[in-house]
């Protein structure tokens, strides 16, 4: 592995440091395998951002994450982006970063090792792409803040301690999945449903939701039948939710009264733009559309008020550059699904519309 830390200090610079002003530079290390210069991982000046490039693997650290170039940094990081063509995050490649809010997860990345986010304490999303196959142990161990997570559809397995002691409120299983690990969700303590998506109920023991009341989580399948004689499975609260398909429910940060702010303050008349309850919890919105202009997205809630939906909205997805029309929004998401899957058989043309958890 090479280390190269770029001239932290000029002429300028250090005569600059007796008036109290540091010209700080990036640091970047090459982490690639087999060929370290095939990945890069750049520390920005300011500590905060660190970015991995390149193609291919990244390297693994036998010494964990104290052996990793940006140790002495963990705590200060604040996002992580990893660019398209790295293949993979270590085992502990950022544990232990406590102050790591955002991640980014390109497709090219198809494995995400032991620990790699254990004890990201103030991470509260996460989008993993359907690229990744594999989530090792602990992998996001004690991440409190992390709320819901929509895992990747090719998932075959969920590991032991990947989500233990973290700040779940649901999950969303994917249909490949067929074995769930010993203590996956120990210790979730707000886990309040689980959203199954795969007909045959998986292999787990107890210690899968170790020290959990499982009685009051609602466990959200398509056969109802099936789960309820299914040992553990039938333990939980279980609701059907036929009708519905994986495209159905999406899980997704929504910023509310961001972007185009002329075009939202014109809304007004006709709907509620911020959504202040928010803050409460996770939220569940019945999207009937996506616009890209808000002109377009308020014509679209005039038009679904005026069709028996009096309480359509725009909420803002920032990161998206997209104005979400919600024609309903809820605190409980069995209450959701029911309406969703009334007003999809109701008419033809509601068959686009989805839920959105946030």
């Amino acid at each position: 592995m090479k280390t190269v830390t770029l001239n932290r200090f000029s002429l300028v610079a250090v005569m600059l440091v007796c008036t109290g002003i540091v010209n700080a530079q990036n640091s970047w290390w090459s982490i690639g395998s087999p060929r370290d210069t095939d990945v890069k991982a750049t520390l920005s000046a300011d500590q905060k951002t660190l970015t991995i490039s390149g193609k291919g693997k990244m390297q693994e650290f036998v010494g964990g994450a104290n052996s990793l170039p940006w140790n002495d940094h963990r705590t200060t990081i604040t996002t992580v982006t990893i660019e398209n063509g790295v293949e993979n995050i270590v085992a502990h490649a950022f544990s232990g970063s406590s102050a790591l809010t955002t991640v980014n997860i390109p497709n090219s990345v198809k494995s995400i090792g032991d620990y790699a986010f254990s004890g990201c304490s103030s991470l509260s999303s996460v989008n993993i792409p359907n690229s990744v196959v594999s989530i090792d142990t602990a992998a996001f161990f004690g991440c409190k803040s992390l709320t819901s997570v929509m895992l990747p559809a090719r998932l075959k397995n969920i590991a032991s301690s990947v989500f233990a002691y973290s700040g779940l409120t649901s999950i969303t299983i994917p249909e490949k999945v067929i074995n769930i690990e010993d203590f996956a969700f120990q210790n979730c303590k707000g886990l309040n449903f689980v959203f199954n998506l795969s007909s045959k109920p998986q292999v787990l023991t107890p210690q899968a939701f170790d020290n959990l009341a499982l009685k009051k989580i609602t466990l959200y399948v398509a056969d109802t039948s099936v789960y309820n004689r299914a040992a553990i499975w039938k333990d939980f609260s279980v609701v059907v939710i036929d009708g519905l398909k994986e495209s159905d429910l999406k899980f997704e940060e929504v910023i509310a009264d961001q972007g185009d702010q002329s075009g939202l303050k014109e809304l007004k008349r006709i709907a509620e733009v911020s959504d202040n309850s928010a803050t409460e919890g996770t939220r569940c919105h019945i999207i009937g559309g996506s616009f890209r202009i808000s002109a377009n997205a308020m014509a679209f809630v005039e038009e679904c008020i005026l069709g028996g939906f009096p309480e359509a909205k725009i909420i803002f997805a920032s990161d998206k550059e997209l104005y979400r029309v919600s024609l309903k929004s809820f605190d409980n998401l069995g209450d959701a699904i029911g309406m969703l899957i009334e007003v999809k058989r109701d008419k033809p043309e509601n068959k686009e519309f989805w839920l959105l958890v946030k």
